[in-house]
């Protein structure tokens, strides 16, 4: 809700009202549900709304109050029966207004929202319905043509329908190219991008971001330079994500000072940052505010893909304090979206750096948001289970999940195909094939390696330790341990770490090295004792009954 949404109070207020007391009220009732609304207390604005519908106001004005306490209660309340009804009243309200009219721009709001509305309860069909609509009827309007074109494309990505929503966002671009807006003309061609992205089709989306980057830097002087900058963060996030979805962390290095940089140029600017003077120029990928917390997003993405354990420990615990800032405003389900990201990426690196009482801490945090189950989510998970099941030998479960794992499956994922590669090689150990073992760690150390892919190289350098030690080949097996040691010291991944010194212990009691055998001893013993301590925390830590009514 925005004051700048109200109809302007005209300079003879008896004009349009019963009495200057009755507008004086108003006025004094909508400052004050701002107020309320700005400072995260939504309830407070709602009531302050309704009295102003009990006042005699005009018709332009019932019908914005309307459209404001659905709105209100659309996106704060659980009453979202009583949000429909308020919507529905501010559409009806509007049904005749003039073009350009406060009242049509009240009921145009409202028919977007109303469409959040028939998304939200699952009713996709009347929810374009409404937007077909909104679209013939606001062809007078520039800005509202571009917004619901906007909302339509992304109802088809929220249905998996990534064709039409690039379709409709290639509408979108011809639509604002004949109104000369450079600016909108680009956040369209992005916005393309990011679908092609969300759809897997990996290449479009490179040759469109290699062709928005030319075009950016030719921008012509209609786009300011703080809307240019704008531009260029999200090009470059997007960059960066297109590589990350395809598992090529190599091939993100380059963006990722860059992002920063560019955040770091918007922050700077932002105060002498011109309001936009065009209607055209008000429209964004994602709120300025926002910002911060996509890059976020996309370096804990970049860090637990190259097993930078530590940076991503440090990024999480600037990033938490900046999300529970965001907490009451009206990005909420952006915020979550992205702290989700940050929790999927985060927990797996606390327990493999042996932080325990962190990683409980995570998730206590992580599951009152939800369990994203993403296709690259779930594989993930499935690798995981896959070491878990070898490790406890509850073979029937390995060859399950085996079968969910292929590395055929996963051919525009780098990380994805490697983590196949890997539960098909426990599969092979378990079925005493080492040789085909062999091949396959072989095949997941060439991936690993090839776009610095640390915990996973580390995984498979361990692996193929045990391996060569099924086949009695101990000086193969010593360097493929001390390998696995020491990236995982270097990562830190400390389970890792015990995992291979006792296999070095192992190995060297074999071929009758004490000196070697004696030093892993003590530093498994050492790691041992850190993770002794961790667990003591998570038994005193209230929170471990999250697990335990979640079925955890």
């Amino acid at each position: 809700m925005s004051t700048s949404h109200y109809p302007t109070p005209t300079p003879d207020p008896t004009s349009a009202w019963s009495s200057a007391e009755q507008y004086e009220m108003y006025v004094a009732l909508l400052g004050l549900a701002e107020s309320l609304r700005s400072q995260g207390e939504p309830a407070g604005a709602y009531h302050c709304l309704v009295a102003i519908l009990a006042l005699n106001v005009p018709h332009v004005v019932s019908a914005r109050i309307h459209c404001e306490i659905g709105k209100l209660l659309l996106r704060h309340s659980d009453s979202q029966d009583v949000a429909k009804y308020y919507l529905d009243s501010a559409v009806n309200m509007g049904l005749h207004a003039q073009n350009g009219s406060a009242l049509e721009e009240a009921r145009l709001d409202a028919s977007s929202a109303l469409a959040d509305y028939y998304v939200a309860h699952d009713d996709v069909a009347q929810a374009r319905d409404i937007l077909h609509t909104a679209i013939e009827q606001s062809q007078h309007s520039p800005y509202w043509q571009c917004h619901f074109i906007f909302q339509l494309a992304n109802v088809f990505v929220q249905g998996q329908d990534h064709t039409v929503a690039t379709q409709i966002l290639t509408l979108g671009e011809s639509f604002s190219a004949r109104h000369q807006a450079d600016y909108l003309t680009t956040l369209f061609q992005l916005a393309r991008a990011h679908v092609f992205i969300r759809g897997k089709q990996y290449q479009s989306a490179v040759t469109s971001l290699a062709d928005i980057g030319s075009r950016l830097d030719a921008a012509t002087a209609q786009v300011s330079v703080g809307l240019r900058d704008e531009l260029r963060f999200y090009l470059i996030a997007l960059e960066a994500l297109c590589r990350l979805n395809m598992g090529q962390a190599k091939s993100v290095r380059p963006y990722v000072a860059p992002l920063q940089a560019a955040l770091d140029q918007l922050t700077q600017n932002a105060a002498q940052a011109p309001p936009a003077d065009h209607p055209l120029q008000m429209f964004a990928l994602a709120p300025r505010s926002m910002f911060p917390a996509l890059h976020f997003a996309i370096s804990a993405q970049f860090f637990a893909l190259v097993g930078y354990h530590d940076k991503l420990d440090r990024l999480v615990h600037r990033c938490k304090s900046f999300f529970d800032g965001l907490v009451g405003t009206e990005h909420g389900a952006l915020r979550d979206e992205l702290r989700c990201v940050m929790y999927q990426h985060a927990i797996p690196t606390s327990l493999s750096t042996g932080r325990f009482n962190q990683a409980l801490e995570q998730i206590s945090d992580y599951i009152t948001l939800w369990w994203c189950q993403s296709p690259e989510m779930l594989a993930l998970l499935t690798a995981n289970q896959a070491l878990l099941y070898y490790k406890q030998q509850r073979w029937l479960d390995l060859l399950n999940a085996a079968q969910r794992s292929l590395p055929d499956q996963a051919p525009d994922h780098v990380g994805l195909r490697c983590s196949a590669f890997i539960v098909q090689a426990l599969k092979a150990l378990a079925e005493s094939r080492f040789a085909d073992g062999q091949v396959l760690l072989q095949r997941a150390l060439q991936l690993s390696n090839a776009e610095d892919l640390n915990q996973m190289m580390a995984n498979s350098l361990m692996l193929l330790a045990r391996n060569c030690a099924a086949l009695a080949q101990w000086d193969n097996a010593f360097k493929a341990a001390k390998a696995a040691a020491d990236l995982a010291d270097k990562i830190p991944a400390p389970q890792l770490s015990i995992n291979a010194l006792k296999l070095i212990s192992d190995v060297a009691g074999h071929v009758g090295d004490h000196a070697s055998r004696s030093t892993a001893v003590q530093q498994a013993a050492r790691f041992g004792e850190r993770e002794a301590q961790e667990l003591a925390l998570v038994q005193r830590n209230p929170k471990l009954n999250t697990l335990q009514w979640t079925g955890g």
